[in-house]
């Protein structure tokens, strides 16, 4: 029994230090990726478009990971995430052509999808209560997320190659961190399973909603966030550190809400849902005062965060053991989508109408998805023991 915990606290390590190793190449690509294109020439158009296309890739990549983890163990796909986060890295490194930052962001796009995927589902297979497993592999990951830009910011000065090679270190690393991974077997669900409409299943429902916010708020973050700060007369030194504020209180909420149990998803959808916004629609008012908008944004970090974790236990403990698999990668597909739709819905808004006005409406549909979770009966969050049986 004490060699299998062992076994087992061993394995949440090495996940956690994947997740961190990974993050942290990905917070560095987020600001090497911009500047490098910009000082090549590209417009700020092209950079936008390059975002997007990772977006996309990370959705697509998403529609069939479920399938994949039926067939594979998670593990090879974490590893598999790894290798095209190092080969992302270093292509940049080589050309400077637009087709190969294109293809770059390509495969950053596959990598995030297989890798978050299946490493949650690894945690949540492995640990002893799937919350507590998964706030600290979100905590780690966390960190490596706030580390990465502060990394490329210092390197970047010197040349932006090393930065590039700095990242695919990191990723190569985590790599290394997945190859040691318990391989654990494919997902067999039951006979009676409807993969196919796992969208459906009320029983997921909450878990759905919690992460479709969290990706809304993480769309918004990294898009419009700073430009109404900026357009409000917030200088880019002060516009640095309330992001930073708000990675902070994401971190905070995702890896606190692991200490509280137990937990009813339904509940914490409501509660952090409309934490989450309600201070993203107030955030779009009071822009102009940096300390009521560091409020708004520690406000809407700390929900979405803790939003981000039970999400991904919420859909994995209610469905059967063997489809977890499906169930974390449809919750995480949505989530996808609103990363990706959330700026393009604020966009649409901002072409008619004030910038603060589009904050209105991202934070009030957020707001509007913590009353959808459902009336069904659910199963109170915290032991694994039900899918150990």
């Amino acid at each position: 029994m004490s060699s299998g915990k062992s076994k087992r606290r061993l394995d949440e390590s090495l996940t956690s230090a994947s997740g961190l190793t990974f993050s942290f190449t990905l917070g560095l690509l987020g600001v090497t990726i911009p500047l490098l294109a910009v000082s090549y020439g590209y417009r700020i158009a092209d950079i936008g478009v390059l975002v997007a296309i990772s977006g996309a890739a990370q959705l697509v990549s998403r529609l069939w990971i479920g399938a994949l983890l039926r067939k594979v163990s998670d593990k090879w796909l974490v590893i598999a995430a790894g290798v095209l986060l190092t080969a992302s890295c270093l292509l940049i490194t080589v050309s400077s052509l637009f087709a190969v930052f294109v293809i770059s962001q390509l495969l950053q796009g596959a990598a995030r999808a297989y890798f978050w995927t299946a490493s949650q589902t690894h945690v949540v297979r492995v640990a002893e209560r799937s919350v507590g497993g998964l706030a600290r592999f979100n905590l780690a990951a966390g960190i490596g997320a706030l580390a990465g830009p502060l990394a490329a910011g210092i390197l970047i000065q010197f040349q932006g190659q090393w930065t590039l090679i700095t990242g695919a270190i990191g990723s190569a690393i985590a790599t290394v961190f997945a190859i040691l991974l318990v391989r654990l077997p494919p997902f067999a669900p039951p006979a009676h399973s409807s993969n196919t409409r796992m969208w459906r299943r009320p029983e997921i429902r909450a878990g759905i909603c919690m992460g479709t916010i969290a990706g809304s708020w993480r769309g918004i973050l990294g898009s419009y966030v700073p430009v109404i700060l900026a357009v409000a007369g917030i200088s880019p030194v002060i516009v640095g550190t309330l992001a930073t504020v708000a990675n902070l209180a994401a971190v905070a909420g995702g890896s606190g809400i692991g200490l509280i149990r137990p937990l009813r998803p339904r509940v914490v959808l409501l509660v952090s849902g409309l934490a989450t916004g309600l201070s993203v629609a107030a955030l779009g008012l009071m822009a102009g005062d940096p300390i009521l908008a560091g409020v708004c944004l520690a406000i809407s970090g700390l929900g979405a965060g803790a939003l981000q974790t039970i999400s991904t236990a919420a859909v994995a403990d209610a469905v059967h053991a063997e489809e977890r698999g499906d169930s974390i990668a449809t919750s995480g597909t949505y989530r996808a989508a609103a990363l990706v739709l959330t700026p393009l819905i604020a966009a649409g808004v901002v072409a008619v109408a004030p910038i603060s006005i589009a904050f209105v409406v991202v934070g009030l549909l957020s707001s509007v998805l913590s009353f959808l979770g459902g009336a069904d009966p659910e199963p109170k969050l915290g032991s694994n023991a039900a899918h150990r049986n």
